[in-house]
């Protein structure tokens, strides 16, 4: 099992779902696809969050596998490859802390092959801070 010390920052899971009217019936577009919204589906999941460094990236993009910029352990919950991990400093106890971001998964992996922790391939695609296009999810992240 992984130490809960290394997973140290607080993250929620974010996934797409339909957006539905009062009857629960999806909502189609212009197209007659369904609409869809952001939904928090997990708040203050424990994490450890680890840019990847240069040189590991390059070798990545050698390998001619999609690239990730990041490495984030992540113990008790079920993803989707569609789903979005969203950081919210505010809301995390980490000091000190990474800034305020959302990232987009690019696999994932059960480490151990035990199913104890998932170990998550993931790609920054928000960060208001440094101005990288996309935009946190509504509310206060939690």
């Amino acid at each position: 099992m992984i130490g809960l010390r290394f997973l140290n920052h607080r993250v929620s899971v974010l996934r797409q779902v339909p957006t539905l009217d009062q009857l629960g019936d999806a909502i189609l577009d212009d197209y007659g696809q369904p609409e869809s919204e952001t939904d928090t589906i997990a708040t203050a999941v424990a994490a450890g969050i680890q840019p990847r460094g240069m040189r590991e990236i390059a070798a990545l993009h050698e390998a001619g596998v999609a690239v990730s910029d990041t490495r984030i352990y992540l113990q008790g919950v079920a993803l989707r490859s569609s789903d979005a991990i969203y950081h919210n400093p505010d809301a995390c106890p980490a000091d000190p802390d990474l800034p305020e971001a959302t990232y987009d998964i690019v696999g994932l992996g059960d480490a151990a092959g035990a199913g104890h922790h998932l170990q998550i391939d993931a790609r920054l695609v928000s960060n208001p801070q440094l101005g990288y296009a996309g935009a946190a999810p509504d509310g206060d992240g939690s």
